[in-house]
C-alpha cells in the first residue's frame, strides 16, 4: 500500500526547522495542513512536533495512518500533540482481506492498537475527528457490511 519503495526521487523527512518556516510564512491564510508527503506519516521523526506546530500557530491539522506504529506511547503523543483530524486506514474486514493487502502487518494487533487508541481518545475527552477507511479493492469489497460492523464502536466519527 505504501508507495515510498517505488519512487525514484529521495525518500527524505522534511527538517523541523524548514517545517516551522513554513508555517510561521503561512500561517495567515492557510486553514489545514497535512504534515507529511509519501507513506506513512509515523515514520518520520518529526511527526508530533510538526503537528504541535500547527496547532501553536492555530492551523488545523490532520494526518491518515495505517496505525501499525500506533502503539501506546504514539497514541498518547498523537493525541498530546493535537491532532485534528485522522483517518485510520484498514482495508478489510478479515484478518485474510486485511494481511493481504497490508503486507507485514498483523490483523490483530493493529485493531488492538486502534481500539487502545480510541479507548485513550475517549478517556481524555478528546475532539479529534476519526475515520476508519477501507480502500475498496478486489477482494476485499464483499467486506463493506462486515466492516461496518466491525468498527461500530465508541471514538470513531465515520466510516468511510
Amino acid at each position: 500500500m505504501c508507495p515510498r519503495h517505488i519512487y525514484t526521487f529521495d525518500n527524505e523527512n522534511m527538517d523541523l526547522d524548514l517545517f516551522r518556516k513554513i508555517v510561521a510564512d503561512c500561517k495567515d491564510y492557510v486553514e489545514f495542513i497535512w504534515p507529511y508527503g509519501i507513506g506513512e506519516p509515523m515514520i518520520h521523526p518529526s511527526i508530533f512536533d510538526m503537528i504541535r506546530v500547527t496547532r501553536e500557530a492555530g492551523i488545523r491539522t490532520g494526518m491518515s495512518t495505517n496505525a501499525t506504529l500506533l502503539d501506546a506511547k504514539r497514541a498518547d503523543m498523537l493525541l498530546d500533540a493535537g491532532l485534528d483530524y485522522v483517518i485510520l486506514a484498514f482495508d478489510g474486514a478479515t484478518k485474510e482481506t486485511y494481511e493481504k493487502y497490508r503486507t507485514g502487518a498483523t490483523f490483530e494487533k493493529t485493531r488492538e492498537n486502534i481500539l487502545e487508541f480510541l479507548e485513550k481518545k475517549q478517556q481524555r475527552g478528546s475532539p479529534m475527528y476519526v475515520v476508519m477507511q477501507m480502500v475498496l479493492l478486489k477482494e476485499n469489497i464483499h467486506e463493506t457490511d462486515a466492516y461496518r460492523k466491525l468498527w461500530a464502536v465508541p471514538g470513531i466519527n465515520e466510516i468511510r
